[in-house]
């Protein structure tokens, strides 16, 4: 088998590059290395190659006015960064079209392929339409599409950027119909999609067992509590800060990300001595924060609109760390999850603080334990070769 990826995913130079004018990797990249790495474990996979572009805010709202392209060796192909100009109004266009003629590159190189699969990663219409010029080339390719997000129920906020989402939710309806396979994060996606059975997988996600810790941690001499991810008001970020002023216990908070609401989040918690704001490290630094933490929180509330739709992958970042997760019951969490993490009764501040007292109370060595059990369950199960393979198993069905 033959696999393109078509996603954010990058070469190095191309992350050094953004990571030194302030931007850093999504977790959507570390998901999409973990489909590669399990795909690339696979014997009957003969190469997997990588066009990948990265989304950024325009100039000058971003400091990045030219991206220029890479290629990188991979296990079994290679990565290719895709360049273009990101300018207002035009950065959309030009990065679609440097994924599309880079896509036909690939096509004619395997046209001769028996077995061609283009795993397309999120609901983008770019990188859509890159699938649909291979399987033009190709017509016995098939094309998956991971939906990570349904781009609707993503931020919205200013008319403008409500206009260009209805926009290309258009122009990804009218890609559809190229698309083979579905992988979903939550089954609700499917109704909302309209899709057959039998067309679509829950794909909740996956993990390198790399990642994975195998046995206790260090962790901080202080009770340290932990958010890492969105700073986003959607998320109740500020519910959790409001927590931390009723707590009992002796524990402080810190949070780690950024995101539309990080400037106001940082002033909120300035006066607080148990909050702290510590910005954004790359993965690998808040893997080995989270490794140290007594208590790893997501605050994200049940009832918003996007809860059945979404299957947060921070809850697989959490519990790779071995430190327990606390976090409410979401409609779009999978049951075999229960077992494996904590949940808040209540979801006020009141209802968080009692909560996060009460888990706090317990000693150290249960807390570290119930981490573990479920940083075992994510090695077993959920780990990248057995996910592909389900998925592999699944496409070809």
């Amino acid at each position: 088998m033959q696999v393109l990826l078509l996603g954010t995913m990058v070469p190095d130079s191309v992350k050094e590059f953004c990571f030194a004018k302030g931007i850093r990797t999504s977790a959507a990249d570390s998901v999409q290395h973990y489909m590669a790495h399990g795909l690339e474990a696979m014997d009957k996979v003969e190469s997997v190659d990588v066009i990948g572009a990265v989304r950024l805010k325009t100039w000058p709202r971003t400091s990045i006015l030219h991206l220029d392209s890479a290629v990188q060796k991979a296990s079994k192909g290679t990565m290719t960064g895709v360049g273009y100009l990101n300018l207002p109004m035009g950065s959309f266009l030009l990065r679609e079209h440097a994924l599309v003629s880079e896509a036909k590159k690939w096509a004619k190189k395997h046209r001769d392929a028996s077995d061609v699969m283009v795993l397309v990663y999120s609901m983008h219409s770019p990188f859509m339409k890159a699938a649909k010029a291979v399987k033009k080339r190709i017509p016995t390719a098939r094309v998956v599409l991971t939906v990570a997000d349904l781009p609707l129920y993503m931020d919205m906020r200013g008319t403008v950027r409500k206009l260009l989402k209805k926009m290309d939710w258009r122009r990804i309806q009218a890609l559809m119909p190229f698309v083979d396979k579905y992988l979903l994060y939550t089954k609700y996606m499917a109704d909302y999609l309209q899709l057959p059975e039998g067309k679509w997988m829950v794909f909740e996600g996956l993990i390198d067992n790399s990642r994975v810790v195998t046995g206790p941690q260090e962790k901080y001499p202080e009770k340290i509590c932990l958010y890492a991810g969105n700073l986003d008001a959607r998320y109740g970020i500020d519910t959790l800060i409001d927590a931390f002023r009723k707590c009992r216990s002796e524990a402080k908070l810190y949070i780690y990300g950024a995101g539309f609401d990080s400037g106001r989040i940082a002033a909120l918690v300035e006066p607080l001595n148990n909050v702290e704001y510590k910005g954004q490290v790359t993965p690998d630094e808040i893997l080995e924060i989270m490794k140290k933490a007594t208590l790893l929180i997501n605050p994200r509330p049940s009832a918003i609109g996007l809860a059945k739709y979404s299957c947060p992958s921070k809850t697989f970042e959490y519990m790779a760390s071995g430190t327990p997760a606390l976090m409410n019951k979401l409609p779009g969490l999978p049951e075999e999850y229960a077992p494996y993490v904590l949940f808040f009764d209540e979801e006020t501040a009141e209802g968080y603080a009692t909560k996060i007292d009460e888990v706090l109370s317990r000693p150290q060595e249960a807390l570290q334990q119930f981490g573990l059990h479920a940083a075992a369950f994510l090695r077993k199960e959920k780990n990248s070769l057995a996910v592909m393979k389900k998925v592999v198993e699944f496409i070809g069905k």
